[in-house]
């Protein structure tokens, strides 16, 4: 845009369109000569805006100025030893706005955090159809955030009334969008999510002991093991399976009590059903290893399947006694699991279960999954002598 001014107040416009939010040239010159005057003040003033000095024109007579709001602006200018032009009887022209901004809102979904319902909410912020990057957006006159390059602003609503506008300059502001988010609504789609998640999940078996204390069992003896089952759905059958060997499993006596609370695992909504079951491997032959696991089925038929323990049989009437202390055992063992572990943690954040011991078991696993050359140890041989 290019504005050009003459004293002995005469001001000539050579520009004829002029849009807020984009540089302009205004030019000022002597009337007779028109030469440029350096160091005139120019000065501006609308409806709005009071009388405003917006600088001073350089070496070669301009100034480059930006109008950041659209409206109808007079233009003055003034120097010591010139004839000025009052900015109140100066060249009046109007600035154009750059696009009308436009609210459109949208709801994602409804979550929960630290105890409290959210609604999450995209903005969207468009001038005639296009979407607007950067600009403003206000709830309840505060500033929420800017929208992105696609014009939308993800914003998570506590419960309230809300008052929606953007603002960006060069355009004019959008009217307030009303927003009216209910608790009580909030919190009935909350549980409509999680039950319609629910009837898709499998059981989570959850085993904490992997090993005995020392990793060994005398061949005369049985070994007792547990696990906990959570299924929203009801369980419909579960069961112990050990292996010598890891591929052929076979089916160990067990049994399935119903629990009404645990503190292995908190949830922060209505529990899930919480199951115990405990089985019993029969004594097995010095020199071998065993391998054991959960297995359980809800009424959904969904399957899932706990983590694999393991340990090492010995002859118990040898006076030599065996104690594995070899820690890549249980690193071999964490990096076994490493898939499954990550498994339960998922299902855990979909049933909203926490659980410390899982997270660091989780980290373990990943740990031990990194030592791609580790074999697992045969300190079973021992145990035949």
């Amino acid at each position: 845009m290019f504005y050009s001014f003459s004293f002995q107040q005469v001001v000539q416009v050579i520009s004829e369109d002029l849009t807020a939010g984009k540089e302009v040239r205004i030019v000022v010159t002597t009337a007779i000569t028109n030469e440029p005057v350096a160091g005139a003040e120019i000065y501006i003033k609308s409806d709005v805006l009071g009388k405003t000095l917006i600088g001073e024109t350089d070496s070669n007579g301009e100034l480059r100025y930006v109008f950041e709001d659209p409206g109808t602006y007079m233009i003055g200018v003034e120097k010591e030893g010139y004839t000025s032009i009052p900015v109140e009887s100066g060249e009046v022209v109007v600035v154009k706005p750059e696009g009308v901004l436009e609210v459109t809102i949208r709801e994602v979904e409804v979550i929960e955090e630290q105890g409290k319902v959210k609604q999450v909410t995209k903005i969207y912020v468009t001038a005639d159809g296009t979407p607007v990057e950067k600009a403003e957006v206000y709830a309840n006159d505060e500033i929420i955030g800017y929208t992105d390059s696609n014009g939308v602003l993800t914003h998570k609503f506590e419960p309230g009334v809300y008052v929606i506008l953007a603002k960006k300059t060069g355009y004019l502001p959008t009217a307030g969008f009303s927003l009216n988010i209910n608790e009580e609504e909030l919190r009935e789609k909350l549980r409509e999510k999680v039950e319609e998640v629910r009837e898709k999940l499998p059981p989570i078996v959850v085993m904490t002991d992997l090993h005995p204390k020392y990793f060994v069992i005398g061949d005369d003896e049985s070994h007792t093991v547990s696990a906990i089952i959570c299924d929203e759905r009801g369980l419909k059958h579960a069961k112990l399976l050990y292996s010598t060997d890891g591929v052929n499993w076979r089916e160990a006596e067990s049994g399935v009590s119903t629990l009404t609370s645990i503190d292995l695992l908190k949830s922060e909504l209505t529990s899930p059903q919480v199951y115990e079951i405990k089985g019993t491997i029969p004594p097995q032959n010095a020199g071998t290893v065993i391998f054991y696991k959960f297995v359980a089925e809800d009424d959904d038929e969904n399957e899932a399947e706990s983590p694999t323990g393991m340990y090492f049989v010995v002859d118990d009437e040898n006076n030599l006694r065996i104690v594995i202390v070899d820690p890549w055992v249980k690193l071999w063992l964490f990096k076994l699991n490493a898939e499954k572990y990550a498994d339960t943690a998922s299902k855990m954040i979909s049933y909203r279960i926490e659980a410390e011991w899982l997270s660091k078991a989780c980290d373990d696993a990943k740990k031990a999954k990194k030592f791609d050359i580790m074999k697992r140890h045969y300190w079973e041989r021992l145990g035949k002598y």
